[in-house]
């Protein structure tokens, strides 16, 4: 019995020769074929180059119909002819497509060209598929990646057939570039609605769709809110940097020129005593230079009081103590005060009482008066001429004290009001170079207002002028304003100072003697420790001065109490910042003052302290 073994070219009977197959005849014949024409070239015989190209011929066509032949009888061939699939290729160079004869067949196609245009392709593909082909397309453009994809193709029928693609990009650099596979059907599809999802599957899908997109949009839309924020925060940011730059710029103008004007009087006064003290020299003038150093040491104060204010405020440390107060009466204190410049214009500074604001309300009469310091000092700085009003009225039924300060000055655009109470801030630069200032007052001013439960807002118009209108709460006060009056202070008061700077001791050993007081001298805690503890002369009254070399006030003090030691101490301190009052008071002080030392602020807290005795006492 003979045995039979399959190969790829069909099967093989073992036991005789095997014959020498039809397509390898006819390569033998092309080959001859080829010999004999070129013979017949060579040797320029036209038989013979005839008989060449009679034999070359018919070998091709011997050679292409066993090839064709053999395909059809090979078994691969022939498994995949029985069964539902096909062949494709895409070039890449010209987007060509190539669909055999099987691919045609499964999809529906009538065509009976197996070339075509990458157009034609995809216009028969679902359009609900396509997103599953793009990725594809585009790792088959890189020259990379693998396919395995169910896509519906549309039939010249208009029927929708699942066909499932399988295949790749071919490598070969001898070959041209391209993405082939082999295609097989996956079931027909009856009509155009048909999918080969579920419905509940396609409900899903696209369910989750939506809700990615929505999630898509929500990000997006966070994204651009903080995107926002950030162009904000950045913008407000560098505006704050050129504002605090403008500051600084306009604090240095604003401490320099005063400190020229001081400096400059105190150098004449010093140097050319005799010149002034001569009979030529005009009367009063050395009062001038005085008054100078008076003026200009005045704004520089003025100037750290708005920023220690402006930083108290900042720490929520700005406190409010409202007491019987006369508004009318700080008005006119303040028009008094600010009543110089005015003289030399032609401008009416007038303060305008309603008769039915009381006699007294419950205001905080330092905080009032600073805010009208700040607004009607700007009214005179920006009106050369016409007029500057300050009007008071209080609602009877509400309890609101309203106090406007009116201008005719220059005025403002309306769109820079809300501008100007930004610390660090004026109308323009150019309102800072023509008028100086720091930009702090009306900020600071507003905070007051504020802290006092109320507002302050301003109306403008360029040209015309402005009007700043303060509004807070302020009850009708029930207690004779001659109540908080504080006592005079006793002749012969009992002193201690202790300052270790020697300027300041004279300064304030004069303001005592003119107050009335005894004083002596220290120049460190423990000098005034040994002093109080050692005995001697008795004491009334110690001013404590908190920063001095060996031992400080607050040490000083706290070593003065445990040893048991209640003589009244009078905290000295140049520090003013917020908690500085606390701190004094927690090592056992029992007021404190700030530097620079006034005579009427100094007198004040010494009579506070002596007021709060029960009885005068004396170190002994």
């Amino acid at each position: 019995m003979k045995s039979m073994v399959m190969t790829n070219s069909g099967p093989i009977h073992h036991g005789r020769f095997r014959s020498i197959d039809p397509s390898s005849q006819g390569l033998l014949w092309l080959l001859g074929g080829g010999v004999l024409g070129t013979i017949g070239i060579v040797g320029e015989s036209t038989i013979a180059t005839a008989c060449g190209l009679i034999v070359t011929l018919a070998a091709g066509i011997l050679h292409i119909r066993s090839s064709r032949a053999a395909w059809r009888n090979d078994h691969r061939v022939a498994s995949l002819s029985g069964a539902e699939t096909g062949a494709w290729a895409w070039r890449l160079d010209d987007g060509t497509t190539w669909l055999d004869e099987g691919f045609r067949r499964i999809v529906g196609i009538n065509d009976h060209h197996a070339f075509g245009r990458f157009d034609d392709f995809i216009q028969r593909v679902h359009p609900e598929d396509l997103a599953s082909l793009h990725p594809i397309i585009e790792s088959g453009t890189e020259g990379r990646g693998s396919l395995d994809v169910v896509l519906r193709f549309r039939g010249d029928d208009g029927e929708w057939r699942p066909i499932r693609l399988l295949g790749g990009v071919n490598d070969d650099p001898g070959m041209e570039p391209a993405i082939r596979g082999i295609a097989m059907s996956c079931g027909k599809m009856v009509g155009g609605n048909a999918g080969i999802r579920s419905n509940e599957e396609l409900i899903r899908v696209l369910t989750q769709l939506a809700r990615t997109n929505g999630e898509l949009d929500s990000a997006r839309l966070d994204l651009e809110h903080r995107n926002r924020e950030l162009e904000s925060a950045r913008s407000a940011a560098v505006d704050a940097t050129r504002s605090k730059g403008e500051f600084l710029a306009n604090m240095s103008h604003e401490i320099r020129t005063p400190l020229g004007a001081i400096i400059g009087s105190a150098e004449i006064l010093a140097y050319e005593r005799e010149g002034l003290d001569s009979p030529s020299t005009e009367p009063g003038r050395r009062r001038e230079f005085v008054e100078t150093i008076h003026r200009n040491a005045e704004h520089l104060l003025a100037l750290v009081s708005d920023v220690l204010d402006l930083s108290k405020i900042e720490a929520t440390r700005m406190e409010i103590a409202p007491v019987p107060t006369d508004v009318g009466r700080v008005a006119e204190d303040v028009v008094k005060m600010l009543g110089g410049p005015v003289a030399r214009r032609t401008l009416d500074l007038r303060v305008e009482t309603d008769p039915d604001v009381p006699p007294l309300l419950l205001v905080d009469p330092v905080r009032y008066r600073q805010v009208l310091l700040n607004l009607v000092g700007n009214a005179i700085k920006f009106t050369q001429q016409g007029s500057v009003v300050i009007c008071i009225s209080w609602d009877v039924e509400s309890g609101q004290l309203r106090t406007t300060v009116t201008d005719t000055g220059i005025g403002m655009d309306p769109s820079v009001l809300e501008r100007i109470f930004d610390p660090f801030r004026q109308a323009d630069g150019s309102t800072t170079r023509q008028f100086g200032g720091t930009g702090l007052g009306l900020a600071i001013s507003r905070e007051l207002c504020r802290l006092m439960n109320g507002d302050l807002t301003a109306r403008s118009e360029a040209g015309v002028g402005s009007t700043f209108l303060v509004d807070f709460p302020a009850e009708k006060a029930i207690r004779d304003i001659q109540a908080t009056e504080r006592p005079a202070i006793p002749d012969g008061l009992r002193v201690l100072l202790a300052e270790d700077g020697p300027d300041n001791q004279r300064l304030i050993s004069h303001l005592l003697g003119v107050l009335g007081a005894e004083v002596e001298t220290v120049e460190n805690g423990q000098e005034a420790i040994d002093r109080i503890l050692g005995g001697g002369p008795p004491l009334d009254l110690v001013l404590m001065d908190m920063q001095m070399p060996l031992m400080d006030g607050w040490e000083a003090t706290r070593r003065l109490r445990n040893a048991g030691s209640g003589i009244p101490v009078l905290a000295l301190t140049a520090n003013a910042m917020p908690g500085d009052r606390q701190a004094c008071l927690e090592a056992g002080c029992d007021d404190y003052l700030a530097k620079p030392v006034r005579r009427d602020a100094l007198g004040a807290a010494i009579a506070g302290i002596l007021s709060r005795q029960i009885s005068t006492r004396r170190a002994g």
